[in-house]
């Protein structure tokens, strides 16, 4: 056993600081410690003294570590380090964990004391089930896995301990309390037999299945021995004697994932999950895809929903007896500084009600989050008391946090969601991916961390181009046109925008076509813009028009249902629309077109107004002798200044107020070999307004202005020139096409040709 834990406090290991014990077992403790490089709280894992002559467990440890670290999973515990010190006759191994502060599934479930809503147990079951099959993918047993080993932070799992159950296996402990590999209220039959396989963790990951529903597990007895042979012999008793709740379909699902016979179980984790959560929303009320076979979902995304704000670790109590089925429990600490299990079970079981405006502003919400739930819309976004932190408070250039490379061809579209958890991207590949960046975001790391799964992700039939994707004012759903040059896609899906309620269960691709023969002259709608109050989406046409579309709902399917005419007379003065977007509170629908006007409708009326963007004739004449086609336009409203408008002009961006109708600021960039040779990729507004980031094509930097630097440098003829750039040597390999500022301004989002997205942290707060 380890020594008293009075004796440890302040102690160093390595750059980490001892300060707390947070829970003892069998494999070890756990402490609280403080990262003094940088200058962070970890969790620190105190296995059980090694002989100093078991160089085969000490291998073992360093190969188990190295495989636990390289699983980049959203809902795996990562470890940040690994280490052994000598003491004495006996060494210690440890490892570096982030600090999770809300408890462990065990936990919450000796609170609850009876079976969670089967809505939430289910969206446990998802998250785990994705992160053991992520880990047999790659080859990874975890050979533990029990609600003690599921973390939670906010209504987020996150699976620790994998790699330690096969640690126990080594005779090398000069403690032999153990009782071997895995626990065996979880454990398979061939587990307990000496043979772990993948179906192994999906046994155990159906008991817990069992457990969540039921408030039992299968078998309990007096002994370790014992129950494994029940799990070895006896046939498990129904689920519904535990819980009449449950329909005879879900006990029989139960119970095919405790099947005997490895080869007779789910083939894997989520496909065992599928069928409980097809029983619990029936085909009935699952969304449908409208005119399938246009859309294929390839991951069905659990109900994510909006979490409170974590609070600060709380010390777990160690006082009170426990039952005989609760020492048959691992003895392995996983409740890192233990919350209130009433305080979870609160915030979970209404997770799946809708949220009042009031609960919106007094709920919190982890780390980037700021409003929960629906009923958010994006002309509130400049309110007081209803935005989240202004950001940058202090703007540094950027540090390339995470790299998402789930796409197979360039990215075209990133864009964070409303609440700024959940980041989306599409692109050549066909893809619509999500990803939730916030639990990774939450601990800083040295170096870039790669990211290859989303949480979810649909196959369109059809490309996704610049403009063509983004998210409803409440962040519920996502939006996209599915384009494609072919006559067969064009005849079929002419005319469509495409939706994805994403936190919908087995959520798929929606199509709202308009077949009416009412616009027979449009084959092709682009750049869908939701109206900051959520009842239409406006999409520029081929013929130069602006057509509106209900959004889902009951009207949903009713394709165009209003159309505004470009006010152009003749032929030649037609404005090529490239981009749309609606004006901050929503007066105004604004547009780019080919020849550098900015335009503006009356969404009531359709009168248009153009407005001059700055005369780029000089620029555009050198840009004509590179033979590139024009074809990337940028325009963004302010976030915090609703008359304010960023548009490229080319190789320029023009700040244009509305109020005043003119051109207050022109942004250009400083070298020489850039200016007048490449055209502006993306702009993008920080959430303060204080700051615009850009990029160009040709260039794999991002550049910086600061609007309110009177200092800043600039053109002879008066055009601001950046205040820093970025990504130069440790960003994209390619163009960027596309450029996203977290809603609270912490950080930027860009998306390349080279297939990945990174997140860069450009506050330094």
């Amino acid at each position: 056993m380890l020594a008293q834990h009075t004796q440890w406090q302040d102690q160093m290991l390595g750059r980490y600081r001892l300060q707390r014990l947070l829970g003892r077992g069998g494999m070890g403790e756990v402490w609280l410690a403080e990262d003094t490089d940088l200058q962070r709280q970890v969790a620190v894992k105190l296995l059980s003294p090694v002989f100093r002559s078991q160089q085969t467990y000490f291998q073992a440890f360093n190969r188990e570590a190295r495989l636990v670290a390289s699983l980049e999973h959203p809902h795996i515990l990562s470890v940040h380090d690994f280490g052994e010190f000598k003491l004495a006759d006996d060494v210690i191994t440890y490892l570096i964990m982030p600090l999770i502060s809300g408890g462990s599934l065990e936990s919450l479930l000796r609170k609850q004391r009876q079976p969670l809503p089967r809505s939430i147990a289910l969206r446990y079951l998802r998250q785990a089930a994705e992160a053991i099959d992520f880990a047999h993918s790659r080859r990874i047993l975890h050979r533990d896995i029990k609600p003690a080993n599921m973390l939670l932070q906010d209504h987020w799992l996150f699976i620790s301990d994998f790699g330690i159950a096969t640690l126990l296996t080594t005779q090398a402990f000069r403690s032999q309390t153990k009782a071997g590999s895995g626990t065996p209220l979880y454990m398979a039959p061939e587990q307990s037999l000496g043979k772990a396989l993948p179906a192994s963790d999906r046994y155990s990951l159906a008991v817990v299945a069992y457990e969540l529903l039921t408030g039992h597990v299968p078998f309990e007895g007096d002994s370790p021995f014992a129950v494994a042979l029940k799990h070895i012999q006896d046939v498990p008793p129904s689920p519904r004697q535990f819980n009449p709740g449950l329909s005879q379909d879900i006990e029989q699902i139960l119970l095919h994932g405790l099947a005997k016979d490895p080869d007779q179980r789910p083939t894997s984790c989520v496909a065992f999950v599928d069928e409980l959560e097809r029983l619990h929303h029936p085909p009935h009320l699952v969304p449908r895809v409208e005119n399938d076979p246009a859309s294929t979902l390839i991951k069905p995304m659990d109900e994510l929903h909006s979490a409170r704000r974590s609070s600060p670790p709380q010390e777990t109590s160690q006082a009170g007896e426990v039952s005989p089925r609760d020492r048959l429990r691992s003895q392995n600490p996983n409740s890192i500084g233990d919350k209130a299990a009433q305080e979870q079970l609160a915030t979970t079981t209404g997770a799946h009600r809708p949220l009042s405006r009031r609960s919106l502003l007094l709920g919190g919400a982890a780390a980037t989050i700021f409003l929960a739930g629906g009923g958010y819309a994006l002309a509130n976004a400049y309110q007081p008391e209803a935005t989240p932190r202004r950001g940058p408070q202090r703007l540094i250039p950027g540090i390339p946090r995470l790299k998402f490379t789930g796409h197979a061809d360039s990215v075209n579209n990133v864009c964070w969601n409303p609440q700024g958890r959940f980041l989306a991207s599409g692109g050549l590949d066909t893809r619509i991916m999500v990803w939730d960046p916030t639990p990774l975001l939450q601990t800083p790391a040295k170096t870039t961390r790669s990211v290859t799964q989303p949480a979810a992700q649909w196959k369109l039939f059809a490309e996704n181009y610049r403009h063509d994707l983004g998210w409803s004012p409440d962040g519920r759903f996502l939006v996209t046109v599915p384009r494609e040059s072919s006559a067969s896609v064009t005849y079929a899906f002419a005319r469509t925008v495409a939706t994805i309620d994403v936190f919908a269960p087995q959520a798929r691709i929606a199509l709202n076509s308009d077949r009416s023969g009412n616009y027979d002259t449009i084959n092709e709608v682009s750049s869908p813009a939701w109206s900051p109050d959520g009842k239409s989406i406006a999409t520029a046409t081929d013929q130069n028009q602006i057509a509106f579309w209900n959004t889902p709902g009951p009207n949903k399917g009713q394709g165009i249902i209003k159309l505004f005419n470009n006010n152009a007379t003749s032929t030649k003065d037609y404005y090529e629309i490239s981009v749309i977007r609606w004006s901050l509170d929503g007066s105004l629908l604004l547009g780019l077109d080919n020849k550098f006007h900015l335009l503006a409708w009356d969404p009531q009326t359709g009168k248009q107004q153009v407005f001059p963007l700055p005369d780029r004739s000089d620029a555009l004449k050198i840009w004509a002798q590179t033979r590139q086609t024009l074809n990337l336009r940028s325009l963004v409203t302010s976030p915090a200044r609703p008359n304010q408008i960023l548009a490229d002009a080319f190789d320029v961006a023009a700040i244009f107020d509305l109020q005043q109708h003119k051109i207050v600021t022109i942004l250009t960039i400083a070298d020489p070999i850039l200016k007048g040779l490449l055209q502006v990729s993306k702009l993008a507004w920080s959430s303060n307004s204080r700051y615009v980031a850009g990029c160009y094509l040709g260039s794999n930097q991002i550049y910086i202005w600061d609007l309110a630097n009177s200092r800043s440098h600039k053109t002879s003829n008066g055009f601001k020139l950046p205040d820093l750039s970025f990504g130069k040597n440790n960003g994209h390999s390619s163009d960027i096409f596309d450029l996203s500022w977290s809603p609270d301004g912490r950080f930027l989002a860009s998306a390349s040709a080279d297939h990945s997205v990174i997140i860069w942290q450009v506050d330094a707060e």
